[in-house]
C-alpha cells in the first residue's frame, strides 16, 4: 500500500514484496524490502532485493541445500544491487557509497516449511522490518537472532555473520512480516491499529480486504504498508 505522503507527491511506493510456493516441498518462500526513504532509487532497490532474494531461495530449494545458505542469499541481493546500479550510476565499477545512496533498503525474507510438528518458519532480516506472532488477540514480536548484538545493517551492507530466526508456528497464530509503515502504526499493538488487526485476521481475508485494512488512516503515520501474513492449514 502505498503511503499516504507519497500519493500527495506523486511518488512511488518504496516497499516490495514477492510471496512464492516451491511446489517440490511445499515452502511458501516471501521477502519484504523497505527502501530506504534517503536512497534517490529507493522503490528499485527494494524491487531488486525481493526479487533477487526468493529467487536465490528457491534456487537452493531446487538444489535441496540444506541448511539453506542464507548468507549467500543476502549475498545474492547484494550482487544485484551493485550489478543494477552500474547502469543506473552510468558507471561499471560503483562504489559501496554510491549503492547505498542509490538503492538502500530493509529486507526481511524466510520460509514456512511443512513439519510434522506444524509449519517451521525461518526468517532472516536485514535492516528494520518487523516480524510478529498474532496469538489470542497479542502480536508477539519475534525477536533477532542475535538480541544483544546491533541490528543486522540494510543492504547493499551485510553483516559478517546472518543468523535465521526459526520457529514451528502455533496452529492458532498467524504469522506476520511488515514494513515499518505498518510496524510503526502497530506499536505494542495495544492501540486501534492493534485491535483493528487482532479481529480481522484470525480468519483470512481476501487480498482486497488484507489491503483495505493498511489503507487505514492515522495522524503522523503517511508511510508505505506493506504485510505478509502466513495462517497454519489444519491438517498440513
Amino acid at each position: 500500500m502505498r503511503g499516504y505522503e507519497h500519493r500527495y507527491r506523486g511518488i512511488p511506493r518504496q516497499d516490495d514484496v514477492v510471496i512464492s510456493l516451491h511446489q517440490a516441498t511445499g515452502t511458501v518462500v516471501f521477502a519484504v524490502a523497505d527502501g530506504s526513504s534517503a536512497a534517490t532509487r529507493a522503490e528499485l532497490g527494494a524491487a531488486i532485493a525481493g526479487e533477487a532474494a526468493v529467487r536465490a531461495l528457491l534456487d537452493a530449494l531446487d538444489r535441496a541445500t540444506e541448511p539453506l545458505p542464507w548468507r549467500q542469499v543476502l549475498r545474492n541481493v547484494q550482487w544485484h544491487l551493485i550489478d543494477h546500479a552500474g547502469p543506473e550510476l552510468d558507471t561499471g565499477d560503483p562504489t559501496p557509497e554510491q549503492v547505498e545512496r542509490l538503492f538502500a533498503t530493509a529486507v526481511a525474507v524466510g520460509t514456512v516449511r511443512p513439519a510434522p510438528d506444524g509449519p517451521r518458519v525461518t526468517l532472516v532480516r536485514a535492516g528494520g522490518s518487523g516480524a510478529w506472532l498474532l496469538h489470542q488477540g497479542h502480536f508477539l514480536p519475534v525477536p533477532e537472532a542475535a538480541p544483544d548484538g546491533p541490528p543486522a545493517p540494510a543492504l547493499p551492507r551485510l553483516a559478517d555473520t546472518v543468523e535465521p530466526v526459526e520457529f514451528t508456528l502455533p496452529p492458532d497464530a498467524v504469522f506476520l512480516v511488515g514494513s515499518n509503515g505498518f510496524g510503526g502504526p502497530l506499536g505494542d499493538g495495544t492501540g486501534p491499529v492493534g485491535a483493528l488487526f487482532a479481529n480481522a485476521l484470525p480468519i483470512p481475508p481476501s487480498p482486497i480486504g488484507l489491503a483495505r485494512m493498511l489503507d487505514f488512516s492515522r495522524e503522523r503515520f503517511e508511510d508505505d504498508r506493506t504485510l505478509v501474513a502466513v495462517w497454519p492449514s489444519a491438517g498440513r
